[in-house]
This record gives C-alpha cells, sequence and structure tokens, in this order.
C-alpha cells in the first residue's frame, strides 16, 4: 500500500474509503466537441472532483482505446501502450467510469466504454462486433451526433489517480477527506 496518501486504509489488499452520493448531474455533448474535455469542463463548473460515471451512451467521429494484450506483463508504464485501437464512426453502447483528481487537484477522467462501428449498410445494424477499452484521454473523442452522461458526486472522499509501484500502472487512490 502507498504510505504517502493519508487517510487511506486497506482490508485484505483491498484499497477503500467510504463516501456518500451527492447531486446526479445529467449533460449531453453536441457533435464536434470532445467527450473528454466536455466531462471535465462539466464537473469544474458543478465544482465535482470526485464522482462515478454511471452512464454513458450515443456516437463518436472516432476514439482511442487502450486494450491489454493477452500475456501482458507488468511493469508497462514506461511504454503504457499494451495495445491501442483506433476506431471510427462507433456507436457508444455503454460505458462507466471515474472522475478522479492528480495530486495537484487536476481533474482526470478514468472512463471504460463498449463501442459498435456503426454499419453503412441499409439496415443500421452493426455487422462487426463490439468492442472496448480504457479511454486514451491524450487524444480527441469527438462527438459524432450526440453523447449523453450522467455523473453522480461522491461526497466526503477524494479519489485520487497515480501510479501505484505495485503495478507500476495510473490508479484511483481512495481516500477520506
Amino acid at each position: 500500500m502507498n504510505k504517502s496518501i493519508k487517510n487511506m486504509t486497506e482490508l485484505e489488499g483491498i484499497v477503500h474509503a467510504e463516501g456518500t452520493g451527492g447531486r446526479v448531474v445529467v449533460f449531453r455533448i453536441k457533435p464536434g466537441f470532445d467527450m473528454i474535455e466536455a466531462i471535465k469542463k462539466v464537473c469544474r463548473h458543478y465544482g465535482i472532483k470526485a464522482g462515478v460515471i454511471t452512464s454513458i451512451f450515443g456516437s463518436l467521429e472516432k476514439v482511442t482505446l487502450m486494450v491489454p494484450m493477452k500475456g501482458l506483463k507488468f511493469p508497462v508504464i514506461e511504454h503504457h501502450d499494451p495495445s491501442v485501437i483506433v476506431v471510427k464512426n462507433l456507436n457508444v453502447a455503454s460505458g462507466c467510469g471515474l472522475v478522479n483528481t492528480l495530486e495537484n487537484d487536476e481533474i482526470t477522467i478514468h472512463l471504460h466504454i463498449v463501442v459498435v462501428l456503426l454499419d453503412e449498410g441499409s439496415s443500421g445494424f452493426s455487422k462487426y462486433p463490439a468492442t472496448g477499452g480504457h479511454v486514451a484521454d491524450y487524444e480527441p473523442a469527438p462527438c459524432l451526433g450526440t453523447i449523453e452522461i450522467a455523473i453522480e458526486e461522491v461526497k466526503g472522499l477524494k479519489l485520487i489517480r497515480k501510479v501505484d509501484k505495485d503495478v507500476n500502472l495510473p490508479v484511483t487512490f481512495p481516500v477520506n477527506d
């Protein structure tokens, strides 16, 4: 366990903290606007520094997803590129994530989504399988038609995103205020 974060407890290998639910903010992102930047902007507007992205769906022009490769061995932080895929013209079928802060209090978004490629055929149903992964926040993910998102604020704790020395990857450390 990382001893540099105060008020963090560990229960048989589980890092945890307890908070309570707060406001729920629901919003829609218009075409052309970047999904991750829009989520951060809404969080800053409402003062949300810890939250749970409970629902996300819509369509994106493109998104960069990181998906661990079979047989991936830790540590990989030096080249955090286990398997990167860029998907274009897609339907976001589902997603969830966390609103975190870095140690400097900057908001960061940890988001995973499941996507289906949009089929240009007349049926509207995709002939392609669904795929998913961690949304790479270093590349734009512009909205195609609309993205609808619900975030529940978490009160009484902080969700700090930093590198965990055990896995050498950025992870969430829940910490009581």
